[in-house]
């Protein structure tokens, strides 16, 4: 007895009594375990959330503050930074008195003043103090550079000096306001770190009781789960395996019965499946029994034009492609093997031309028919396009009529050289006979003339007679020839 002519065995499940926790929930669907599963932990995630919540909103608002403080660090260090490119495109433009280091120092000005506006906020004495110091340093070093342009050096060194001294008080300045800012920023982050390792405990301790609730309610969910799960998984295993007479439980009213009475749908549709399978192998079998008996070569390509199917007699046609080898290979790579194999006459053409207009009839055949030369053979080709766009090609051996039509040929010369040695024949015939019969015709109707008018009426009838059956016999000869 065959797998499939087996009878399936079933196995009925043993109602559990519900007493337990555990058993009460396998008594639900598996929706309703997992909701109650995800309740409790929503309710255990929403009174965590709500503490932690309000710890990360306080936790939130000092990083906030710590990272205002660290922003106007960074921008009090880029002034101090600003500065020192103001400090030096005034100095080049003592030296060099070009007017793009003045460009350059009026620019670092602008940045400068509007990183002291940002500063302003958190010290706005200070950055008063130091917008003066800036406006006195540059004044005087551009009056320095006016007196070194007009050649006044003494006085123009004297202006630096005084530029200098403003230069040194600014620099002052925007160090201890940087000290200032970063000394803060530095306060406010090891405030919140400290509330932030505080937050981090808290949270700790609230994951661990989650993680607590959850695991219990999470192992009693999976065990009213997993256990029927495996006996439906090992069932699914040997149905994979083509095992169809494998015990099938029982369904139940939960998912886990769906899926029991699905596997009975799968095992009925395996089946059928299987039987379906046999007949299209058997009748693949079929089809290919009737291609290897029809005495012409068939070849069956797909959309991409590569070889789906072919008979023994197509590859006694291209003896350098085997058989095994055949199916996958393009229409292409036939062509390209059967030129490396010398049995093309190009007529003239580059292979990459021949190439080209064969694969144009292939892709396009609408009803093509063909000859061409394997060898000593002689091929009719006929290609049609398949409706799924592919195409289908029949290569017919017609050799043997190939010869009987050179034979015809032949012999449809040598009648038509014979005719032309008859019509010459019949020419030479008809001229050296008409010739003299006109002659003959001529001179009895003179000799007929000639009798009348001597009045020798005696041999009038026989004249009569002789020029009678001369166009007699004239028009036998018209006739014949």
């Amino acid at each position: 007895m065959s797998v499939l002519e087996q009878t399936p065995h079933e196995v009925e499940a043993i109602p559990v009594p519900s007493k337990s926790l555990g058993r009460r929930l396998a008594s639900l669907p598996i929706a309703a375990r997992v909701a109650a599963l995800t309740a409790a932990g929503l309710i255990s995630l929403i009174v965590s959330s709500i503490l932690l919540t309000q710890a990360l909103y306080r936790s939130a608002d000092r990083t906030a503050d710590t990272k205002a403080l660290f922003d106007l660090a960074a921008t009090a260090a880029a002034a101090h930074v600003t500065f020192g490119e103001l400090r030096y495109w005034l100095t080049d433009l003592s030296v060099s008195l070009l007017m793009n280091s003045q460009r350059n120092a009026e620019q670092a000005r602008e940045r400068l003043l509007d990183q002291l506006d940002g500063l302003s906020k958190l010290s706005p004495d200070a950055v008063r103090e130091i917008r003066v110091e800036i406006d006195d340093y540059v004044k005087r070093a551009l009056e320095a550079a006016d007196s070194y342009t007009q050649d006044n050096r003494i006085i123009g060194n004297a202006l630096l000096a005084e530029a200098r001294t403003h230069s040194t008080n600014v620099d002052a300045a925007l160090n201890k306001l940087v000290e200032q800012v970063s000394a803060e920023a530095e306060a406010a982050r090891n405030e919140a770190v400290r509330q932030a390792q505080k937050t981090a405990t808290t949270a700790a301790i609230l994951v661990v009781i989650v993680l607590l609730i959850g695991s219990l309610l999470t192992i009693l969910v999976l065990r009213s789960i997993i256990g029927p799960l495996r006996r439906l998984n090992r069932v699914i295993g040997e149905l994979t395996q083509g095992r169809y007479d494998i015990e099938i439980p029982i369904e139940g009213g939960d998912e886990l019965g769906a899926m029991s009475r699905t596997l009975r749908l799968f095992r009925a549709g395996a089946i059928e499946k299987k039987r379906l399978e046999d007949e299209a192998e058997q009748q693949r079998r079929t089809i290919a029994a009737a291609l290897e008996a029809i005495s012409d070569g068939f070849v069956l390509f797909d959309p991409q034009d590569r070889v789906i199917l072919a008979n023994s007699k197509f590859c006694e046609f291209f003896p350098d492609h085997a058989r095994a080898s055949l199916p996958g290979q393009s229409f292409q790579e036939i062509l390209e093997q059967r030129l490396a194999g010398g049995q093309v006459d190009l007529a003239g053409a580059s292979p990459e031309e021949w190439i080209a207009q064969r694969l144009h009839i292939h892709k396009d055949p609408a009803g093509f028919v063909g000859e061409d030369r394997f060898g000593d053979r002689w091929v009719r080709v006929s290609r049609r396009k398949t409706p799924d766009g592919g195409a289908v090609a029949v290569y017919t051996d017609i050799t043997e009529l190939k010869l009987r039509q050179d034979e015809l040929e032949r012999a449809k010369s040598r009648a038509e050289s014979t005719n032309e040695a008859k019509s010459r024949f019949v020419a030479s015939v008809s001229h050296e006979l008409r010739t003299p019969l006109n002659a003959i015709i001529g001179y009895s109707e003179m000799l007929i003339e000639d009798a009348s008018d001597q009045h020798m009426v005696e041999f009038v009838p026989e004249l009569k007679k002789i020029a009678a059956a001369g166009r007699h016999l004239l028009g036998l000869i018209n006739d014949i020839l």
